[in-house]
């Protein structure tokens, strides 16, 4: 418009080019921060009032050390009580019962509750169970180990309290309660993780938890557990570590409130401000559904460093070296590797670097011993949207995925939380398949040793119409009729990828930066190329305006005045 173009004009006027930026950010609330690394230290509010969620018993269930066992944990606050949980094949004769323990939770400012565990044991797999802890009324069921392919995986990292889109389309960034009453008037029970539930066999989520499970005297915590019940409850809810559980009041509520993983770890407990004792879930391993996992810190490369001395990144490594070697010996029962930490290895998201610059050291340590050990997929979060790679081994990709020579990475770092996503600015780099800045999480289907089919499910109603929630954006399979160790000899040599491979689903169209038609470039280019012209025309303040102005619209269009305040007090 007449209006735009006047502005534009106004912008680029050196007198005013910042004075506007600054200003437009104060206005829309947005702020121009490296999200994907900032740590909201600060000290919480004593007075803030208790949620709704600390009524719940933020039941979640893991996979056990064998296939006979399965872990649930949950959240108590009568330490009177006993800890324990009853379960059958029977719903409505529990005839089993199993002693758990308790661990007292005391960094929470004012208050004091307790994390609860217990293993059930004598488990059939291929078989319903239903369960009922001691601190809740209600009884759950799950399928233990369904046998049988293909197995339906759902994975993605990222998610909060706030802006859980991936649960359902009822989740907003408004309110921290996503659990199953609000998914209970989703318009579409058909879409998001509350329609898999029933059909998968495992979910997998790669760190940063809540935003931030410590904030608020844990009311943030609380209402993350008890959004993620209606899933976690009935499906093996699996875990890794993030950054955002690295800070004092949050390293604790991670390691407590997870201790029901089936840790391998050769330090097997890990100490924190909350005490000694927990399980190390920091790295461990697990097999399922013809995978195997295989779980690690990228935290010990950054701030978790010191915070408990015996754990550390010579023995993390070791340890790693020793379970990919053993891993290599059972692949005729688990022929895929999946291998997770929580900080991307590759990502377009920095002006087409391969990796955060800070990220460098993890992936020099770790990308060889991942190629010579044959993992098929590594999947990062930390970055907040999704990528998926080619099959790349330093920064080399071959442009197909059957019978790869190299691991296949991929960034999920899309589950929804406060924290918006960020635009493409770069070109995709040549090692890059797919890319998408949209809310969604990873389905990975494994239907024999040699097929595997990977989606990407779109979940974000804030920048799409509410009939694309839940569409499959990405869809490629893995075909690898030679599991083991990848050679040296034949590994990736592409350097250019072939023109049409790549793709991009962007919620930053040049329409919704508000910079289309404002620069002389084709209109269906991509949004790249627009923003490149808009800066080199107007300049980087300009942009950075104009962005935060489209993110104040899509901020008030949706009804989400606290899209970039960190917490609105549950009423």
């Amino acid at each position: 418009s007449k209006a735009t173009v006047s502005v534009l004009n106004w912008l680029t006027s050196t007198q005013h080019t910042m004075a506007v930026a600054l200003s437009l950010l104060a206005l829309t609330g947005a702020v121009a921060w490296d999200h994907h690394h900032h740590h909201h230290d600060w000290t919480p509010s004593p007075h803030s009032p208790p949620g709704p969620s600390r009524e719940s018993a933020q039941v979640h269930i893991a996979l056990g050390k064998t296939k006979s066992e399965l872990n649930v944990a949950w959240r108590a606050t009568d330490e009177s009580k006993e800890s324990s949980v009853e379960y059958g094949t029977d719903c409505s004769n529990l005839d089993k019962k199993v002693s758990g323990d308790s661990r007292k939770f005391t960094q929470d400012y004012g208050r004091t509750w307790y994390t609860r565990t217990a293993t059930l044991t004598g488990l059939e797999v291929d078989t319903k169970y239903c369960y009922r802890v001691s601190d809740s009324e209600e009884t759950f069921e799950t399928l233990h180990r369904r046998q049988g392919a293909p197995y339906k995986h759902l994975l993605y990292a990222d998610m909060g309290a706030k802006g859980a889109h991936a649960i359902c389309d009822a989740c907003t960034v408004d309110s921290e309660s996503c659990d199953k009453d609000v998914c209970a008037k989703a318009q579409n029970p058909n879409a998001g993780l509350i329609s898999e539930v029933a059909t998968a066999d495992l979910i997998f989520h790669g760190g940063d938890f809540a935003y931030d499970m410590g904030d608020y005297k844990g009311d943030i915590g609380d209402a993350f557990m008890a959004n993620i019940e209606q899933l976690a409850a009935h499906v093996p809810y699996m875990v890794s570590h993030g950054n955002h559980e690295v800070k004092r009041t949050n390293l604790p509520h991670y390691i407590e409130r997870f201790r029901n993983m089936p840790s391998n770890a050769d330090v097997p407990t890990f100490h924190t401000v909350n005490g000694d004792g927990a399980t190390n879930s920091m790295y461990y391993s697990f097999d399922h559904g013809m995978v195997h996992y295989v779980i690690f810190t990228s935290e010990l490369w950054h701030h978790l460093a010191g915070m408990d001395r015996n754990v550390t990144i010579d023995k993390m490594v070791a340890w790693l070296k020793a379970d990919l070697a053993e891993a290599n010996k059972h692949r005729d029962e688990y022929p895929w590797i999946l291998v997770s930490g929580h900080r991307a290895f590759y990502t377009s998201m920095e002006k087409g670097a391969s990796c955060y610059p800070t990220d460098k050291p993890m992936r020099e340590a770790l990308e060889d011993i991942l190629f010579d050990a044959g993992v098929d997929i590594v999947m990062n979060g930390h970055v907040h949207n999704y990528e998926r790679a080619w099959p790349v081994y330093k920064e080399k990709a071959t442009y197909s995925t059957t019978d790869m020579n190299a691991p296949m990475y991929v960034v999920s770092g899309a589950g929804g939380c406060h924290e918006t996503a960020s635009a493409f600015e770069a070109p995709e780099p040549h090692w890059s398949a797919f890319r998408s800045n949209t809310y969604g999480y990873s389905r990975m289907t494994v239907h024999n040793a040699t097929h595997l089919h990977w989606e990407q499910v779109s979940t974000d109603p804030l920048a799409f119409p509410m009939s694309e929630y839940g569409k499959v954006i990405d869809d490629v399979w893995l075909v690898q009729h030679n599991h083991g160790p990848f050679k040296r000899t034949s590994a990736p040599q592409g350097t250019a990828c072939p023109a049409g491979l790549a793709k991009t689903h962007d919620r930053f169209t040049p329409e919704f930066l508000g910079i289309a038609g404002q620069v002389d470039v084709p209109r269906d280019a991509p949004t790249w190329q627009h923003v490149a012209a808009f800066k080199e025309q107007y300049g980087e303040a300009a942009y950075e305006a104009v962005k935060a102005a489209a993110l104040g619209k899509l901020n008030n269009a949706t009804g989400a005045a606290g899209l970039y305040q960190w917490y609105t007090p549950p009423q």
